[in-house]
């Protein structure tokens, strides 16, 4: 069992790391800010972007479970236009972009439910059979598991850098992929062989 940290459409590497393990949900950390748990990056025309789901300053507590996000700007049109733009002409788009934008249309208050609606999802798509469930407490009675949670934080070791990056496939942008862009890049791409892709990384 390994412990992680919910993110707003997860890393390639993310994915990776977590296959064929049961999954513990880390509700007990706190929020900071400029990590993947309100952003992603995606692979545009350009080179990769962040894409930032906005916050609500939370002036009591700085709980990730009680961090809300802000609606009252338009992100979620952003967002979409953005996966639009970058993926609209990948092979997959199409097949899955409905299911990607019903959930980011419920228009959910709390962050970490957002971020676990959208790993649900992710689970269904890759055929993982992995158990999930979230934890309020981090001392488990005997429990033992290991902490993957570092992967949420934005540091030198996980920040997106395409030139180094040894793996490759045949994209729509021809460029090498990064393990930390979202999955997105690879879901759009290779669509029902992503399970396939992510076991042979």
């Amino acid at each position: 069992m390994i412990l992680v940290e919910l993110q707003y459409f997860p890393s390639i590497n993310y994915f990776k790391s977590i296959n064929k393990n049961d999954i513990l949900i880390n509700l007990d950390s706190l929020y900071t800010r400029k990590s993947y748990r309100n952003r992603t990056i995606i692979n545009g025309n350009n080179g990769p972007f962040n894409l930032i789901v906005p916050t609500i300053k939370n002036k009591i507590s700085k709980k990730y479970i009680d961090i809300k996000i802000d609606h009252s700007q338009n992100w979620i049109n952003h967002h979409l236009q953005s996966m639009q733009s970058s993926y609209g002409k990948t092979p997959y788009f199409l097949f899955y972009k409905d299911l990607i934008i019903k959930v980011l249309k419920l228009r959910h208050i709390f962050l970490l439910d957002l971020n676990y609606d959208l790993l649900t999802l992710f689970f269904k798509l890759l055929n993982f059979e992995n158990n999930f469930r979230k934890e309020k407490e981090l001392i488990l009675n005997g429990l033992k598991f290991d902490d993957l949670t570092h992967l949420c934080h934005i540091n030198n070791d996980n920040e997106i850098n395409l030139t180094s990056n040894k793996i490759y496939y045949n994209n729509y942008f021809g460029k090498n992929f990064d393990t930390n862009v979202s999955i997105l890049d690879l879901l759009f791409m290779k669509g029902p062989e992503t399970r396939y892709f992510l076991n042979s990384i």
